[in-house]
């Protein structure tokens, strides 16, 4: 019986180890951006954000309020599909939360591999824009 015991228990931990090494977006290790930077090419593949344009705010932040309409026209003016991600919304943080990353300001955004922090202008949104399409 005890053999038994023993013999399943090295099974479920060999299960466990080969099913915990699963790539799983979840299982990434948190990135906190709390200043402008970049990730390295490898993350940011693994982490699937090299084609996506990302801004993460609040409805309560008044930057972010402000911003979000001249961020929209400046993605909309380059042909640019951008995800607006409110943190005031659980659907929305448990998304961010599947690419691994947290940020400490609002606003934030996410131009493939580069970040932002801070609300920008028109100009500046259409230069990180150029950045990205050439990326």
């Amino acid at each position: 019986m005890k053999n038994n015991t023993a013999i399943l228990l090295i099974i479920i931990l060999i299960l466990s180890f080969i099913l915990g090494c699963e790539k799983d977006p979840a299982k990434f290790e948190t990135i906190t951006i709390s200043q402008p930077g970049f990730f390295e090419l490898e993350v940011c593949e693994e982490r699937g954000l090299n084609d996506k344009v990302i801004m993460i705010g609040s409805k309560y932040c008044g930057h972010c309020v402000e911003t979000k309409p001249i961020f929209i026209e400046a993605s909309e003016e380059k042909g640019i599909e951008s995800i607006i991600l409110d943190l005031a919304e659980e659907e929305h943080r448990n998304q961010l939360k599947t690419y691994g990353i947290e940020v400490q300001f609002t606003p934030t955004f996410i131009y493939g591999c580069e970040y932002y922090v801070g609300a920008y202008t028109k100009e500046q949104y259409l230069n990180f824009s150029e950045i990205f399409s050439e990326q």
